[in-house]
């Protein structure tokens, strides 16, 4: 699968494949020190960030809690009274 910010999915497969080595050659035998794959991932991090500002996306905002929360019973409450079936197809609104 693809980063969602395509000039990352190189440094996305790289860490990938590391930590899949790491995972089964390390910590499953029990090495759980996970500074193998650490730059890896800064790098990669680093790459979605910036990703995320052309985007205008807010990393707090990602990271925030969302399962349980009321931030969770308003969209779906959103989507109950705005999505609609017609004839078994459903009906998207354009715009919240």
């Amino acid at each position: 699968m693809d980063s969602f910010h395509l000039p990352c999915n190189k440094l996305k497969d790289e860490y990938q494949k590391c930590f899949s080595s790491w995972f089964s050659e390390c910590y499953m035998k029990g090495d759980y020190d996970d500074k193998k794959c650490a730059k890896k991932f800064d790098e990669y991090q680093k790459c979605l960030k910036e990703g995320m500002q052309i985007h205008s996306l807010d990393m707090e905002d990602v990271l925030k809690p969302y399962l349980g929360t009321e931030r969770m019973k308003n969209l779906a409450q959103y989507k109950r009274s705005t999505f609609t079936t017609d004839n078994n197809r459903t009906q998207y609104p354009i715009s919240p």
